[in-house]
């Protein structure tokens, strides 16, 4: 089954995404905060995707795509976040991602736009 990073910081987000995503066929590994994100490079299987949460709390997240990217080069990254594009623009590079979402959206969407993607 093709691997799916989330990292969220709402554990009841994370919960029902990982269930969806699982139910769609994704083997699902969860970090709930920045420690265990960076952790999980290093300790997962290549994931085909990571759906990173823009704002998970302690997280640069121009840092943790540097990272991904020099152990993952394929993975795709789709950015979620309720802030909007435009702001988030100012803050990172979104070349880096392959995808933004804006929150809130359909867990069923997001799993349809993983499997877009790989």
């Amino acid at each position: 089954m093709p691997a799916v990073l989330l990292v969220e910081d709402d554990p009841q987000v994370l919960s029902t995404f990982a269930e969806i995503l699982t139910a769609s066929g994704f083997t699902v590994y969860g970090a709930s905060d920045a420690q265990t994100a960076l952790d999980s490079l290093n300790s997962i299987e290549e994931p085909v995707c990571v759906v990173l949460d823009y704002a998970v709390e302690g997280l640069d997240p121009e840092q943790f795509l540097t990272r991904l990217r020099i152990k993952f080069p394929q993975t795709k990254v789709i950015l979620s976040s309720g802030y909007p594009e435009s702001l988030i623009k100012k803050e990172i590079d979104l070349e880096q991602v392959d995808k933004f979402i804006p929150k809130p959206f359909n867990p069923a969407q997001l799993a349809s736009l993983i499997s877009e993607l790989y």
